[in-house]
């Protein structure tokens, strides 16, 4: 696996390394408003301060992390038992707090350092601890989100990890001129911002979709005088409807959409360049359209059009692609629809022939916002959604390196599967010794 730069496989252990390179956790440039760079994060800070992160959240206490060697082992074994493990770790992690403060290069050298943990083994345990983040039910969506006591206490130090994690500072366009765009589908507040960002930009943005879908406007998501306004465009009537249980009961606008609501918007608010609107449809077992299902349909229309050549490359061959919604979900988007253009291509057979890179551009968050409690939420739950995109890749490109590597199920990694997956494995191993 390719090096992480900056000297980091000299001072960290080099399995570390190459588990966090192939998680993407390397150099962050963060820039202002204007597209100038504030300074650099380096890989070696980036992965100090994800630590420094989880330690905060509480994720690498004792508990949570005995969970996840025991979880972890069920659906694949480590190469020594999980008490050994274990031990190391809560030697390691006590002698890294001994000062009184968390001493992170400490926990790389001390734990990291052993020569049973595999690459993957590494990147499993990091998602795992990291996706405990990712709390968000079936069904319920991110203004429900519940804070946490450790956010409410310790909120301005969080404030300075997220920001050096490039989850807070605005994401300009890089380069001048791009084959294509998408606006990336949301509630009206940020659909709305996100239609002003992109009427602000000097760039040539190439042909520009807005990606949307059949989520039915709710209440306490999307603003009320923008669904009123919709649904008398549409000409619909005013009907809300409550469905959901619990946290994820919701009251819905009846049969008034999210494709509506940008159309009317796009309209509204004269944007004359001319934006066809995507309709995707939701994917089986979500109770919404997601941004993955909208970057597959945005997939099939750009690679044909390559194909047809209607689209022109850059100089250097290759078609830029930018995606437009603010922090923190540019990033997680841009790697959601990168992908989609890659498997694209590739079940095209023609990965030697496209290229295509994504760029993921928006606004920051504002200095008041971050103030905010529900704002540090709503990072923090995506940070753990931002992982799941990143261990994806990791898996993907782990597996192109060693066709022939046994990796864990990713069900016992992510927070939404892992305890009903953890049942089913237990169960199985009682079955099998029942017999």
């Amino acid at each position: 696996m390719a090096s992480v730069g900056i000297d980091v496989q000299q001072s960290m252990p080099i399995n570390l390394a190459r588990a966090l390179n192939a998680l993407d956790i390397g150099c962050i440039s963060l820039l202002n408003e204007d597209g100038d760079n504030i300074r650099s994060v380096l890989p070696k800070e980036h992965a100090i301060t994800l630590f420094s992160y989880l330690d905060l959240a509480g994720y690498l206490s004792p508990d949570l992390f005995n969970k996840a060697i025991d979880y972890l082992s069920k659906s694949k074994p480590f190469d020594v038992d999980n008490d050994t493990i274990c031990n190391d770790f809560s030697a390691a992690y006590e002698a890294a707090h001994k000062e009184g403060t968390f001493d992170v290069e400490s926990l790389f050298k001390n734990f990291f350092g052993k020569d049973y943990f595999k690459v993957n083994d590494i990147v499993d345990l990091i998602v795992f601890l990291q996706q405990t983040a990712f709390d968000r039910k079936f069904g319920v969506e991110r203004d429900k989100l519940q804070a946490k006591s450790w956010l409410e206490k310790h909120g301005e130090f969080f404030r300075e990890l997220a920001t050096s994690l490039g989850v807070v500072t605005a994401l300009p366009p890089r380069h001048k001129t791009y084959c294509g765009t998408a606006i990336m589908g949301a509630a009206s507040a940020r659909v709305k911002k996100r239609i002003e960002y992109f009427k602000s930009l000097s760039q040539d943005c190439g042909e520009v979709w807005a990606l949307s879908g059949n989520r039915e406007l709710s209440k306490g998501l999307d603003e009320e005088d923008v669904m009123d306004a919709v649904a008398t465009a549409a000409e619909k009537p005013i009907l809300f409807v409550t469905k959901g249980e619990g946290l994820a009961a919701r009251d819905y606008l009846d049969h008034v959409t999210e494709t509506m609501m940008v159309n009317y918007l796009l309209l509204s608010m004269n944007v004359r360049q001319k934006i066809a609107v995507i309709d995707s449809k939701a994917e089986e077992g979500h109770w919404r359209v997601t941004t993955a299902q909208g970057a597959k349909d945005i997939a099939k229309i750009l690679v044909q059009k390559i194909k047809n050549k209607e689209m022109v490359a850059s100089e250097d061959g290759i078609y830029r692609f930018m995606i437009i919604a603010e922090q923190p979900y540019a990033g997680r988007m841009a790697k959601q629809v990168q992908r989609a253009f890659s498997i694209q291509i590739a079940s095209e057979g023609l990965s030697e022939l496209i290229t295509i890179k994504v760029e993921g551009v928006g606004p920051g968050i504002k200095e008041e916002d971050l103030s905010k409690i529900e704002v540090l939420t709503r990072i923090n739950s995506d940070l753990g959604a931002l992982m799941a995109e990143r261990y994806t890749d990791a898996r993907s490109n782990l597996l192109q390196e060693d066709p022939n590597l046994t990796l864990r199920d990713s069900k016992i990694l992510m927070f939404s599967t892992r305890d009903e997956h953890y049942r089913e494995l237990t169960q199985a191993k009682a079955f099998k010794f029942s017999m």
